[in-house]
């Protein structure tokens, strides 16, 4: 059986290596996460707290005793590993609590269907598997405490409980997302079972990052919090994209622009109710059958609540009024074992012929990620030439504060030079009102360059384009700045001292 699961894991890690060595594509949001280890390395980790308020820093802290050689080849093999160490944790979990199931779906099949899971594989709204940021790590320890949570029901051994809080002390300190789902989780979870330990659980791990901190945790909590009340405010106002994501609205409107095609793109990969049901084929399979009576579904309490837990955050942060606590399919990516674990089940009531049909459908949704993802990240995201000249340009001036306009690589800059992104500075972390900052999404107000002392303004092209299609105002006063830089793709400019 060590040498199935050793199979399998090399299956997992390799198609997520394949996608990422074969397209070696860096998104932004990689890049903040490693500029926040380089100024980690630097500085150390509280003084990048006093800039990074808003955010926990202890993946980054982790990563930070890497050389610089080092970290962009682990940024290549991150989601592989953190994916594959989830993976052996649910074989763990099968082998333990599936009692009567066949070995070869404890350390095969299931692990592998898990693995090739499509919504692990999706691109969905930001990276995950192919990247390196601290996303699959919070999901892996998230998976962690309600595994431990679950060795608890079972055992009534509070080494387990303590188990929990630890893996969720590591949680608070590592992951935003990861935070609030554990939140969100224990409070229902806790009302399911009745459970005061499970209720308790995330207090109890909120005292232990605070204390593991200093007392520096208190300030990361606040910047959160800032954080969701200024967002959920600006989602309402609809100054954010995401805002109509889940509209019909925006259905209708891609529907008479790209026809039926274009809708059903739109519903399954922005929608995030449609989302949530096209990344997880297997479990509406499961459900559907089991409902005409083909198959049986496994009466696992605690499984249940947990899937339970992860459709009711689901569905409740797709309304409007909720979207502001994250990407809602994502919720469902916390729910993976149990998910899994019930599939499995499933499958050992059925004939083994299921198995290979639901390996070929992940094997066909991971074909599908892997041509959108060379598609999206091999071009657009790839270092192209204009972005290398514009690096190599700004390499050469002094040190300054950049502010990015919309979708231009501030943060690749951030990295690769020794600029200050406008999102790292003191001025930043200390604006009670991030309106003063940002105009419509992404895009930035012209009051934000006195605010936060910039002194050169980076310009993608297309996004002042993609501003005047969606017929957003630019008060930039470009005409009046000095333009140090100009290609095909990226300009800079100058903010003089009038300003």
């Amino acid at each position: 059986m060590s040498l199935l699961l050793s199979g399998v894991l090399a299956a997992v890690i390799l198609v997520r290596l394949i996608p990422r060595l074969s397209a070696p594509a860096l998104v932004s949001d990689t890049y903040a996460h490693w500029t926040w280890i380089k100024r980690i390395k630097r500085v150390g980790y509280y003084n990048t707290h006093k800039v990074v308020h808003y955010y926990p820093l202890g993946f980054h802290r982790m990563l930070s005793v890497l050389p610089y050689r080092l970290l962009m080849c682990w940024e290549k093999v991150n989601g592989a590993f953190f994916d594959g160490v989830h993976v052996l944790l649910f074989a763990l979990v099968l082998d333990e609590f599936a009692e009567g199931l066949e070995d070869v779906i404890v350390w095969g099949w299931g692990p592998l269907l898990l693995g090739l899971s499509p919504a692990w594989l999706s691109l969905g709204r930001g990276p995950r598997a192919y990247h390196g940021t601290p996303r699959v790590w919070g999901e892996l320890l998230l998976s962690a405490v309600f595994v431990c949570l679950w060795f608890f029901q079972e055992t009534a051994s509070w080494i387990w409980w303590w188990g929990a809080v630890g893996s969720g002390v590591i949680l608070f300190s590592s992951s935003k997302f990861g935070t609030q789902t554990l939140v969100f989780f224990c409070v229902i979870l806790g009302l399911l079972q009745l459970s005061v330990p499970v209720l308790c659980l995330p207090v109890v791990s909120l005292a232990g990052a605070y204390l593991v901190s200093k007392g520096k945790y208190r300030a990361i909590l606040n910047g959160h919090l800032r954080h969701l009340v200024w967002y959920a405010k600006r989602v309402q106002r609809g100054e954010m994209f995401v805002a109509e994501r889940n509209s019909l609205t925006a259905i209708r409107r891609v529907y008479r622009r790209e026809g039926i095609g274009g809708a059903l793109v739109h519903l399954f990969t922005v929608n995030s109710l449609g989302t949530g049901v096209f990344q997880h084929p297997l479990l509406c399979v499961v459900l559907i059958l089991s409902l005409l009576d083909m198959g049986v579904l496994a009466e696992a309490v605690f499984a249940w609540h947990w899937l339970l837990a992860g459709v009711a955050i689901w569905m409740l942060s797709s309304t409007r009024r909720l979207l502001f606590v994250g990407a809602a399919e994502r919720y469902l990516f916390m729910v993976a074992i149990a998910e899994y674990f019930l599939i499995c089940q499933w499958l050992a009531s059925v004939s083994d012929l299921w198995r290979w049909g639901f390996a070929c459908i992940s094997v066909l949704y991971w074909l599908e990620c892997v041509r959108r993802f060379r598609f999206v990240y091999g071009s657009y995201y790839l270092d192209s030439e204009s972005r290398k000249q514009m690096i190599r340009f700004l390499e050469g001036l002094q040190p300054a504060r950049i502010l990015a306009f919309d979708r231009a690589p501030a943060w690749d800059v951030a990295y690769k030079t020794d600029h200050e992104h406008f999102m790292m500075v003191p001025e930043f972390a200390a604006a009670a009102a991030w309106d003063a900052v940002f105009a419509f999404d992404t895009y930035p107000k012209w009051t934000a360059v006195s605010l936060l002392g910039v002194e050169l303004i980076l310009i993608n092209r297309d996004s002042i384009t993609d501003a005047v299609r969606r017929k957003i105002k630019v008060e930039f006063p470009f005409c009046d700045l000095e333009k140090l830089f100009d290609n095909s793709a990226y300009q800079v400019y100058r903010v003089g001292s009038a300003y």
